[in-house]
């Protein structure tokens, strides 16, 4: 009988042996029902799905912001008041605006790789998906155009730090 140690397997890495148990491991897992997963992991259900929605949130809210520049309410916050009387978010804002959320990913990649293999990706993901409900309300309740841009830039390296950047580090 073989003694194994804590971490350690009694078989090799990368011999048939353990080719042989992933493969029979990845059959049950596709041969199983959804009742089944459910019951046998639900809290990876469960961080799959905050994950999942917190991420499709914030890329709808990404999308959703340029539609804004028209809506009258948000004018009358951030715009300026034009020779016809009509209020209009200039179009340096909106550039800056819609590229602080491509600037905050690219901020966010790069600094999410070290993250990830410091902490660790669950940690890292659950702390990016805390982070997030935070910083959601800095652009929900947001009286200036700086600030506003300082949320949407926030929102956008959380998410990619905190969420997504632990891929990038394996």
């Amino acid at each position: 009988m073989e003694t194994v140690t804590a971490g350690s397997s009694p078989r090799a890495n990368g011999s048939p042996a353990v080719l042989t148990d992933a493969q029979e491991a990845a059959t049950q897992e596709t041969a199983m029902t959804l009742h089944e997963g459910l019951r046998i992991s639900p809290k990876a259900v469960f961080l799959s799905l905050a994950m999942s929605t917190c991420i499709i949130t914030e890329e709808y809210d990404t999308s959703l912001r340029g539609s804004l520049y028209g809506h009258p309410a948000f004018c009358k916050q951030f715009g300026v008041l034009t020779w016809a009387d009509t209020c209009e978010v200039p179009a340096q804002w909106q550039a800056e605006l819609g590229k602080g959320t491509t600037c905050g990913q690219l901020i966010g990649l790069l600094i999410g790789g070290y993250i990830s293999e410091r902490y660790g990706i669950r940690k890292t993901a659950v702390g990016g998906l805390v982070a997030i409900m935070g910083l959601i309300f800095i652009q929900s309740f947001v009286m200036s155009s700086l600030v506003l841009l300082a949320g949407i830039i926030l929102v956008g390296s959380h998410v990619h730090s905190l969420i997504l950047g632990h891929w990038q580090a394996y």
